[in-house]
């Protein structure tokens, strides 16, 4: 709730100007001090987090925490009630409309409460913003973050169209790993996915990238964050140079591969047969794959759904001589395969060269009747093979 009024005072009144934050409890919790999450909207997925390691996507708002000068305020002792003092003054007119404050006693979080229509306007007014708090030991929140914990996340039931969750996170680095977004050394991989870097293993996910060789053509390699050590994309496999063509190469590791295999103008879809109510004629179905070809140590390096549908997994193996072998298996019994997915394929170079090559494949559906599957999908090699 917000109330403005227009101050009409004294002269030596007008240096208060600004916004006041009045957070109570209502005696539901005690606190000695309170720290204040400016936030202002990123866009994009939400994070995931040690808690939360699952990619979501619900309904959310991740916004980039903005500082002033001070966040945390001290209440001299146990209270129920504070004010927050924001002055008008013009580095507070961006601060993001959304405000997350976390009540403390001791070191333990009590209450938490937040706004969503925040701003400091300049100009002789007040501004009041009422924040009431609720027990947060009830609640679904999670501070995290490396090597300090300075992020929060929020779930709760907010109804009328808001967010389920709201994470206020670090600008350059949403997911709090300390792996930074960007065209840097050590970029982080998976820019929304939380990666704990210390220790041996790390988070080495062998994330699939892409990068433009030069005179070596579009090549995919992998990249995996590690405490100390570079995330450089690494080629070891090269694919059809137009697949580089249409996508920026400058983002994070993850985008110009989902920008390679969405790219409809390196690829055909094609049609597998699947019952009529779109269910696999079998689980797990195995479609033989002709290549042009031997397929060698066959390998499918990512995949993404075209269209959102039942999710499916995706394997591959050598059969014999220029056929490989793809299974398909729901992850629920009975779903329908009305997706669509890409995915790239890598195989051994023939005639023993390096790097190996890679070939990008969609499958629909053919909804009708069930017959043994044989595909010869479009296969397109970069420069790789003769």
């Amino acid at each position: 709730m917000r109330w403005v009024a227009l101050l009409i005072l004294c002269v030596a009144c007008s240096d208060r100007y600004g916004a006041y934050l009045v957070v109570d409890s209502h005696g539901a919790v005690t606190f000695d001090r309170v720290e204040f999450y400016f936030g202002k909207e990123l866009g994009g997925p939400l994070p995931t987090s040690p808690k939360h390691p699952l990619v979501s996507t619900e309904p959310s708002l991740v916004a980039k925490r903005l500082f002033v000068d001070a966040d945390v305020q001290l209440a001299g002792g146990a209270t129920t009630m504070i004010t927050y003092y924001v002055p008008d003054q013009p580095e507070n007119e961006n601060l993001g409309r959304y405000v997350v404050v976390l009540a403390y006693s001791g070191d333990q979080i009590v209450g938490i409460g937040e706004l969503f229509d925040f701003e400091v306007m300049t100009g002789s007014a007040v501004y009041r913003y009422d924040v009431d708090l609720v027990d947060a030991r009830a609640e679904d929140i999670e501070l995290w973050g490396r090597p300090t914990a300075d992020c929060v996340r929020w779930t709760r039931d907010r109804g009328t169209g808001k967010p389920r969750t709201v994470a206020v996170v670090r600008g350059q680095d949403a997911d709090c790993d300390s792996f930074l977004e960007g065209n840097i050394a050590n970029q982080d991989c998976l820019p929304r996915v939380f990666c704990d870097g210390s220790g041996n293993a790390a988070c080495d996910a062998r994330v699939p990238c892409l990068t433009e060789g030069g005179e070596s053509g579009c090549q995919v390699g992998t990249c995996s964050n590690k405490d100390g050590a570079p995330a450089s994309c690494i080629p070891t496999t090269c694919v059809d140079e137009n697949v580089c063509a249409p996508c920026d190469m400058t983002p994070a590791q993850d985008v110009p591969i989902g920008c390679a295999l969405l790219n409809n103008s390196v690829h055909v879809d094609t049609p597998i047969e699947v019952n009529p109510d779109y269910t696999l004629c079998t689980e797990p179905y195995k479609i033989d794959m002709q290549m042009p070809v031997e397929c060698l140590n066959p390998a499918i390096v990512s995949v993404i759904d075209y269209m959102p549908a039942d999710p499916f997994t995706f394997s591959i193996a050598d059969a014999t001589g220029n056929t490989c072998q793809l299974t398909i298996t729901p992850k629920m019994p009975g779903a329908h395969f009305t997706t669509v997915p890409h995915m790239m394929i890598a195989i051994d170079t023939p005639m023993g060269t390096a790097p190996r090559s890679a070939f990008i494949m969609g499958i629909s559906a053919n909804a009708g009747t069930c017959q043994t599957s044989t595909i010869m999908p479009d296969v397109r090699f970069g420069s790789c093979v003769p």
